[in-house]
């Protein structure tokens, strides 16, 4: 397990089952009259495949600074009393959680409006993988923008929706502009092998 910690948030990664009532529990107080939260859960598809479980990989240093940072805005631009964010890393086998955002808050508006940016904003900045394990044995690792286009995950353009394949076929080396469609730059269809 990684993880960093101030008197108001905590960020972790963890290989182990994501404990839910901690974190409800450390971040309530007497002054907050809401605590709402994120799970994120795996799913047992993704485009029409079944899915067996996920692996999550990620650059833990760089995680937690981004994860830490997203705690900093939140408590900058809402009235939070706390944060948690937390992330599993490896296995996440379906109906598992694979992410909780957990704040409290003193009323409900910040609270919401608070999770809703953190898991928003997460997908871009973080530079977490997963690669769906599907039930024929085959998988895919897909990569958030950071991952991606170190130049570019600063613009808020769903970079998060793009995915890289492990066993592209017609393409080992980077950017195959016969994947361009609708214009878009071939960086977004590019594939890593991890």
């Amino acid at each position: 397990m990684e993880e960093e910690r101030t008197d108001r948030s905590v960020v972790r990664l963890t290989p182990d089952t994501v404990d839910v009532m901690q974190h409800l529990l450390w971040v309530r107080s007497g002054s907050t009259g809401a605590t709402s939260m994120f799970i994120g859960t795996t799913r047992d598809h993704f485009q029409g495949r079944n899915v067996k479980t996920l692996f999550y990989e990620a650059y833990g240093k760089m995680a937690l600074k981004e994860m830490m940072k997203l705690c900093d805005i939140m408590h900058e631009r809402w009235d939070l009393h706390r944060s948690v964010i937390v992330h599993k890393i490896g296995e996440c086998p379906v109906e598992d959680v694979s992410i909780a955002i957990v704040v409290s808050a003193p009323h409900r508006k910040d609270a919401l409006k608070a999770v809703d940016f953190c898991i928003n904003k997460l997908k871009l900045v973080v530079p977490i993988w997963k690669k769906e394990i599907y039930v024929e044995g085959d998988g895919e690792w897909k990569a958030n923008c950071k991952g991606c286009a170190p130049s570019s995950f600063e613009d808020d353009h769903g970079h998060a929706h793009h995915h890289h394949t492990t066993d592209s076929k017609d393409n080992k080396e980077g950017n195959n502009p016969s994947k361009d469609h609708n214009g878009d730059d071939p960086h977004h269809h590019h594939h890593h092998h991890h």
